[in-house]
């Protein structure tokens, strides 16, 4: 398939009530992704590193796109243009690169890593997404969402860089998650210092909620409380101290 080809054959959708632009819209509701079992990726990056064990089930391009991006969309067969104005209208970001795509989620897996990534209650689609990313670049490849903010927003995904891709990431209850049965160590600001610490081989790491902390059930039933030391500030935010406490922990083993 070729540009020139896309362009002669396809339609550019120029009505914001077309039903895939419907559909796109519908997207942004975090129940309607659930229900249609997809997410939607945006960008130029994200689309391009997407491992091919992904099912993707369509394409999105901006008309003016469509030659300079010809190499990614091409691989796909379901593609589809929108009229500039609309892809503006729909995209996520500011300036946007002009390629989205729907994905389809990924099936839910039982958490199995030595290393496990908690995120209690974090509400923030880019901490989320940072926490995500970093936790697939240091071999944490289960992470465990105890509510909080969807992983598969746009936002989270979009800051993830691809993360969401690689990582098996379950939505459980504390109850659940409790059942599973690692060693469980907290990030509190009152814990004992993080790089005086060696951790087991086998544990889960939890990063609290940025306003609420690590539930009291959770910090109650943590075998270490662990802290990062700091100067002259209080407090790191949720994406970085989970960076900092994973790589440290992982390059620290027993």
């Amino acid at each position: 398939m070729h540009a020139h080809a896309l362009k002669d054959s396809m339609e550019v959708i120029r009505s914001t009530s077309n039903s895939k632009v419907q559909y796109l819209r519908k997207l942004s509701n975090k129940k309607f992704r659930e229900t249609e079992g997809v997410f939607v990726a945006e960008g130029v990056n994200l689309i391009k590193d997407i491992p091919e064990n992904i099912l993707v089930k369509s394409v999105f391009l901006a008309e003016s796109k469509v030659e300079s991006l010809r190499e990614i969309w091409e691989n796909y067969s379901s593609v589809f243009v929108l009229e500039d104005r609309i892809f503006q209208s729909i995209s996520d970001t500011v300036t946007p690169s002009g390629i989205l795509a729907i994905v389809a989620l990924p099936e839910k897996k039982t958490p199995t890593s030595k290393r496990l990534m908690v995120l209690d209650r974090v509400s923030d689609s880019g901490n989320v997404g940072t926490i995500i990313r970093t936790a697939v670049a240091c071999g944490f490849g289960d992470i465990v969402m105890l509510s909080g903010a969807d992983p598969f927003s746009q936002k989270a995904v979009r800051s993830s860089m691809g993360g969401v891709f690689s990582a098996n990431i379950t939505v459980m209850t504390e109850e659940e998650f409790l059942q599973l049965g690692y060693p469980l160590y907290v990030l509190d600001m009152a814990g004992e210092n993080l790089y005086q610490f060696s951790p087991q081989e086998k544990f889960a790491l939890v990063v609290g909620s940025e306003s609420l902390g690590i539930s009291s059930r959770l910090r109650a039933k943590a075998d270490k409380v662990l802290s990062i030391p700091m100067e002259k500030m209080e407090s790191l935010n949720a994406g970085v101290s989970a960076s900092i406490a994973m790589y440290q922990l992982k390059y620290n083993c027993k």
